[in-house]
């Protein structure tokens, strides 16, 4: 069911939405940006002074000795060992062979990733007072964030620099479209590089609805703010129609990731979608 009262039947608002498989489009392969140098490794005596050098503040005398007597067996048995395997590992990353072990990092962490992991900011308020209001202000920031989107996907945004070199581009790639799938001992992420819609929450409903035209013209302002006013809207008239009170399923995410991802596969047995 996608619209329930007569006066909005030109509204496209949906209740579910099914990621749909796609192509990587030629504007993420040109934010890939292969032919950077790539990051170098450092000599394994070069790492193991800086070591020492780091944590000598922070020993004891009789801690920094034991500390350096240990530093001297790795460099002797186990380092030049993990040296060679990490050289290896250089050669087989088609990026960095760093970026495997930031993944795993990331997507293996099992304690809650609110506060963990995950950041959260606040906006200061919009100079213009009459912008500060709830719909408004959410309709200029999804306004703001297609317009961001769209410089992507054209290939229009300008490259990122370090003085005068180049930096990788690839994280843009997931800025928009993505999701962290819970899965037992390692989530995943998914991305839908050219999805067109947002997802609205609105207490603790779900919604979701284009935010482009069909001619792919970004939605006007007031536009974005009718479809929110008519979520906040019937998401009120829901929750006061309903004679039970709506589980708040976005609480599950908060949990212990493991923990999650049983919750999420149980939910996927009741609906897919």
């Amino acid at each position: 069911e996608n619209i329930r009262t007569k006066e909005d039947q030109n509204l496209s608002i949906h209740y579910n939405y099914h990621q749909p498989e796609e192509k990587v489009p030629e504007w993420v392969e040109a934010l890939e940006l292969h032919d950077l140098a790539r990051l170098p490794i450092p000599l394994l005596k070069t790492t193991l002074a800086r070591y020492i050098e780091t944590v000598t503040p922070l020993l004891s005398d009789e801690e920094l000795e034991e500390t350096k007597r240990r530093v001297a067996k790795f460099a002797q048995y186990d380092g030049p060992m993990l040296d060679l395997q990490l050289l290896q590992l250089q050669k087989q990353s088609k990026t960095s062979w760093l970026e495997g072990f930031w993944d795993s990092m990331y997507l293996e962490w099992r304690d809650p990733i609110p506060i963990h992991i995950n950041p959260c900011f606040a906006l200061q308020d919009d100079p213009t007072p009459e912008r500060n209001g709830q719909v408004v202000r959410a309709a200029l920031l999804v306004s703001a964030s297609v317009w961001f989107i769209d410089c992507l996907r054209n290939q229009t945004f300008a490259a990122d620099r370090e003085r005068s070199d180049r930096l990788c581009m690839h994280q843009y790639t997931v800025l928009f479209g993505t999701t962290r799938i819970p899965l037992f001992s390692r989530d995943k992420l998914a991305t839908s590089y050219n999805s067109r819609h947002i997802a609205v929450v609105a207490r603790d409903q779900y919604y979701y609805f284009d935010v482009y035209e069909e001619d792919g013209r970004p939605l006007e302002i007031e536009e974005l703010e009718r479809h929110l006013r008519w979520i906040l809207d019937d998401a009120r008239k829901t929750e006061e129609k309903s004679e039970t009170p709506i589980p708040s399923l976005g609480m599950l995410t908060t949990a212990p990731r493991d923990a999650w991802a049983q919750s999420y596969s149980t939910l996927l047995k009741v609906d897919q979608r």
